[in-house]
């Protein structure tokens, strides 16, 4: 008797909840480039919120309903985990993955010519897709999130010459800064106080970054001892040195002391990033929170809005006025312009910004759940080389390549 008469009440509430998360999800709009941007960011963001909270407390909350279902043979594929860091790890893979997989179709749909859709329509169901991917994810064997993983791990490489990319950039950027301020000083009063401090940050800058980079070397030096280590930071410190001397001689106009001590200490962050993953027993990785940290600031350089006349254009409202009667006065609504569509500019800046993260969500699953092997160890030194080659490039292409601009 009592079933029969709870069970309408659950019927009843179980469709009002779906119809209420059904409106939840077409709920909202973003306007402009701006807003597009930092839904993303925001939703990267939750997302590593979300795989750090479940890491923790997730084996607590299966661990009843994977004692419920067993007899039915029905239990969650995640169940399968003997201890805790496999319940640890496997959470934080899936909660990457679906947030890859939102990141993907994302990026699909802004190719395929659905930009409009991808970057304005429906803010609250992506959030929601991520969850409740993470749920439909916990039936999904671990040897298939296990195996993403390792892709994870090999395809971050990819986020690390990004890393280097931006750095170098940024490097560039902070020399031409500081030196401006040298030479203005140098104009109001050669010799003096302010030009000698310019002066001295500078090259004390430069001079800090390269102890870090040599002090991080000789600790790789002593702490790997299998594989290529001793190669592999040989090769990457020589490289680092030979494109510090190249950029302050003469011959090299472009080079700089500051943006090449820079890229030599990154060479070392990626010498420990690319050894790190080298299959072995007592394994030195990254700290997830350096990881974070320097991701975080990739992404917020990569992914710096820039306002236009096109992207505030949007958020103008058209003045629509209605007579009214005399004695009330005009009656003034405000309608909202339809949305522009976006140009090709827009819709390519969009899909890099999704490619971005999805790139960013590979390297932050990997930094959460490492995962170790030949094919992510081999990734991340072809990575290394490859971006302090690239840096040697930048220094070489202006004398090499005379009739190109590269101002």
């Amino acid at each position: 008797m009592g079933a029969q008469l709870i069970t309408p009440f659950v019927t009843f509430l179980g469709t009002c909840t779906g119809a209420a998360c059904c409106k939840l999800a077409t709920l909202g709009s973003t306007q402009g480039p701006k807003a597009a941007r930092c839904l993303l960011w925001w939703l990267n963001f939750t997302a590593v919120g979300l795989a750090f909270l479940l890491s923790h407390v997730g084996e607590s909350l299966l661990t009843r309903p994977c004692k419920y279902l067993k007899p039915f043979s029905m239990e969650f594929a995640i169940c399968e985990c003997p201890d805790s860091e496999c319940f640890s790890q496997q959470l934080i893979y899936r909660t990457e993955a679906s947030v890859f997989v939102v990141f993907l179709v994302l990026l699909i749909m802004t190719v395929s010519g659905c930009s409009l859709a991808a970057a304005r329509d429906l803010p609250v169901l992506k959030f929601m897709m991520v969850p409740l991917l993470v749920i439909i994810l916990l039936f999904v064997p671990n040897i298939v999130l296990t195996s993403f993983a390792g892709f994870a791990a090999m395809a971050s490489a990819g986020f690390l010459i990004l890393q280097t990319l931006l750095l170098i950039e940024f490097g560039y950027t902070w020399n031409t800064t500081w030196f401006t301020h040298v030479v203005a000083a140098q104009r109001e009063n050669a010799g003096g106080n302010a030009q000698c401090a310019w002066q001295t940050g500078i090259l004390g800058s430069a001079a800090l970054l390269v102890i870090v980079a040599l002090v991080g070397a000789f600790w790789l030096w002593k702490t790997f001892l299998t594989g290529d280590a001793e190669s592999i930071i040989i090769g990457s410190m020589m490289i680092s040195l030979l494109n510090l001397v190249l950029s302050i001689t003469d011959w090299c106009e472009h080079g700089a002391l500051l943006t090449s001590a820079l890229i030599m200490a990154h060479g070392t962050w990626l010498s420990w990033e690319a050894l790190s993953l080298f299959p072995q027993d007592n394994a030195y990785f990254v700290p997830c929170w350096a990881s974070l940290t320097v991701a975080s600031f990739v992404l917020a350089t990569a992914t710096q809005p820039e306002e236009s006349m096109a992207s505030s254009s949007e958020a103008a409202v058209e003045l629509k006025t209605v007579a009214g009667d005399t004695e009330s006065g005009d009656a003034r609504t405000v309608t909202p312009a339809p949305p522009r569509p976006m140009d090709r500019a827009e819709s390519w800046d969009f899909s890099l910004q999704c490619a971005t993260h999805a790139l960013f969500t590979l390297y932050i699953c990997g930094a959460m759940g490492p995962a170790q092997g030949m094919g992510a160890y081999v990734a991340r030194t072809i990575a290394l080389f490859f971006s302090l080659l690239m840096y040697g490039w930048t220094l070489v292409a202006p004398k090499v390549l005379e009739n190109r601009s590269f101002s």
